[in-house]
């Protein structure tokens, strides 16, 4: 009687799960339309999209026919991350020069940010925090302020030689502190 009624909550659990799953693609799928539309391109297949159609010879050659078909911009999609191929000089300064604020950003990484490395100036945003740092880390490294970096340099390499001296086998925990 036990396993009955266990595979009857199995049952509609799973079948639970596979409305939840259903409603979740039938949400993406209105989310998705809401975005404004990409560049023309060549027509993927399910799931892996355009991952076949990316050249691995020449790609260069498939692009400029690409060009000839869908225009100036053509646009892939490979497991949901979108590639945009920019065919030629005018359309790289369009979108990358006159449009840098735009597009200059970094993905967002959940590891980095779960990791507490997420305010490491690597890892930011485009924004007025990361301009900032920017700034602090030119004046800190430009080619006229590394000269007052050569004793503190030289101090380092002393202190790494004599520990290697006195005891080689701890080479690598000397050199990770």
């Amino acid at each position: 009687m036990i396993s009955i009624q266990a595979a009857d909550i199995t049952c509609a659990l799973g079948m639970i799960a596979c409305q939840v799953f259903q409603s979740g693609i039938v949400v993406a799928g209105l989310l998705a339309r809401t975005r404004l539309p990409y560049p023309p391109g060549p027509r993927g297949w399910p799931v892996i999209r355009n991952l076949l159609d990316i050249p691995l010879d020449k790609p260069w050659l498939v692009y400029c026919t690409w060009a000839e078909t869908y225009g100036d911009l053509v646009h892939l999609d490979v497991f949901g991350h979108h590639i945009v191929i920019l065919n030629t000089a005018q359309a790289a300064k369009d979108l990358l020069d006159d449009r840098s604020s735009i597009y200059s950003d970094r993905p967002i990484l959940t590891m980095a940010e779960l990791s507490g490395y997420g305010d490491e100036m690597g890892m930011l945003h485009y924004n007025d925090r990361w301009r900032t740092q920017r700034k602090i880390v030119a004046q800190s490294f430009n080619p006229g302020v590394v000269p007052r970096y050569y004793s503190i340099q030289e101090q380092e390499a002393r202190r790494l030689i004599h520990g290697m001296l006195r005891s080689p086998d701890t080479l690598i925990s000397q050199t990770k502190t």
